[in-house]
């Protein structure tokens, strides 16, 4: 057995007719940890953001956070299953592997579990191809698409990899267009990884590094992008990235992101920046982004050749005739995540959001009542029906929802808690925790008569919560 243990059954292909060439290049940033022991699984169950048991339903890597008591996020990871049983490497920034392996150990408590530092043991490279984004187009359409919008959570079909001497490949569990993850032997040379690629490979594109693509894409990654303490993980696209699940239960940090997705809607998010030239001044991280009439509307965050990130509110941004930071003109775009809108149930749901406003004028609205699940014994007050609660801190919802002040909050401070809605095909009431959101709400029942309308990755999400209810 090899240092990353069997050979996969699957494997990956990259056929040189897909691509012209791509880049092949060594992240000198990243570091890995090894987690070994029977309770592996459990435990990072309870300290990350996405849900472990996707390991369980054929996964072969996944992307998380780990959050602090405050819920910000302290790092990025990306964690990949070894095809040793009960093993699996923690991808994360150089910076804070140590820091990580720390907080580890100190949840570990009386486990049976091996935390590691691999040091330089093993490489991190990635594999991608960026002329699919070259032309630098904007598209201004449908500004107010994203405000408001939180994703469901799930994976992508990264169930693919290979192993072969001492070299693992994977998909990116994040976006397609990020490519191809490979953890390799640091005594592997790179023409030996090239080797196995199977497709043309060169060194740049452009001069376009995988930092500055990231950006290209609204990306962020690691400790320059997200410091540890500062960021909310809806606010960087997490749910976008497949890195949040909003149905696995407790873990750490998880308090304030299942408040938001249940009572609010995210009004901020990190962006693509351009800049016209490549700026010949430094930026500094969380200078602010003004447009023409002089208003902070974004705080830079990072720069990579003419490409940048910054954390900018959503519709202010959209709209603004020009932006500025620190006299620099730079354009602002939505983040190029499009394998999101790959399906028809995802149309609907794009559908509906644009047609939230005429919604909010036309929805019948309902003040005080009972709300009764149809299919669970939830039964509770609510003191409005609708989409826009008159006593919610301005925020509207998707859907006609059955909305009920916080009982736990202090006196108007606008919190609210939403107990449900009605299934967009039988009409029956029903809970969240009996439904599924996307697009439109679906009692279980519903999405399971119409699971093939569902993305792939909602099924086993469906099936689960159907075998939770019945038992």
């Amino acid at each position: 057995m090899n240092k990353f243990g069997k050979v996969q059954k699957q494997f990956i292909r990259c056929d040189s007719s897909e691509s012209s060439s791509r880049i092949l290049e060594q992240l000198k940033n990243k570091s890995l940890l090894r987690i070994r022991g029977n309770e592996a699984s459990v435990f990072l169950q309870g300290l990350i953001t996405n849900d472990m048991k996707h390991f369980e339903e054929g996964a072969a890597n996944l992307y998380a956070l780990f959050l602090n008591i405050k819920g910000r996020v302290m790092c990025d990871v990306i964690i990949y299953k070894s095809q040793e049983d009960n093993v699996y490497y923690v991808e994360c920034d150089s910076q804070v592997a140590e820091p990580l392996q720390k907080h580890l150990k100190m949840y570990r408590i009386r486990r049976k579990i091996d935390i590691d530092q691999l040091g330089d043991e093993i490489n991190v490279w990635v594999f991608f191809d960026p002329t699919q984004y070259m032309n630098n187009k904007h598209n201004d359409n449908n500004k107010q698409k994203l405000e408001g919008l939180i994703f469901p959570c799930g994976t992508l079909n990264n169930k693919v990899s290979k192993i072969v001497e001492n070299i693992m490949i994977y998909e990116d569990p994040r976006l397609p267009d990020l490519g191809i993850r490979i953890l390799a032997a640091s005594t592997i040379e790179r023409q030996v990884i090239i080797k196995h690629l199977n497709s043309n490979v060169v060194d740049s594109i452009n001069n376009l590094n995988y930092k500055a693509f990231r950006y290209k894409l609204g990306v962020p990654e690691g400790i320059e992008d997200l410091p540890p303490g500062k960021a909310l993980p809806l606010e960087v696209n997490c749910d976008y990235l497949h890195g949040v699940s909003f149905h696995k239960g407790c873990y750490i940090g998880q308090e304030l992101t299942a408040r938001t997705y249940h009572t609010g809607v995210v009004r901020k998010r990190l962006m693509p920046l351009l800049f016209n030239e490549i700026p010949n001044k430094s930026v500094s991280y969380d200078d602010k982004i003004v447009n023409e009439s002089g208003n902070a509307i974004g705080k830079f965050r990072g720069i990579e050749s003419q490409y940048g990130l910054g954390l900018m509110r959503i519709i202010e941004s959209l709209n603004a005739q020009s932006l500025t930071v620190s006299d620099i003109k730079l354009k602002v775009s939505k983040p190029m995540m499009e394998s999101i809108a790959s399906t028809s149930m995802d149309k609907t749901r794009i559908e509906h959001s644009q047609g939230l406003t005429s919604a909010v004028q036309d929805s019948k609205e309902i003040v005080t009542g009972v709300f009764k699940c149809s299919y669970c014994s939830l039964e509770e007050r609510f003191d409005f029906k609708g989409i826009k609660a008159p006593f919610s801190r301005q925020l509207s919802y998707t859907e006609e929802c059955y909305i009920m002040k916080d009982p736990f909050s202090l006196p108007n401070k606008g919190e609210v808690l939403v107990l449900g809605a009605d299934c967009n095909f039988c009409k029956k009431t029903v809970c969240l925790e009996c439904s599924i959101y996307f697009g439109k709400r679906f009692c279980l029942k519903c999405a399971s008569s119409n699971v093939q309308n569902l993305p792939s990755q909602l099924h086993s999400k469906i099936k689960n919560l159907i075998k939770e209810k019945d038992s």
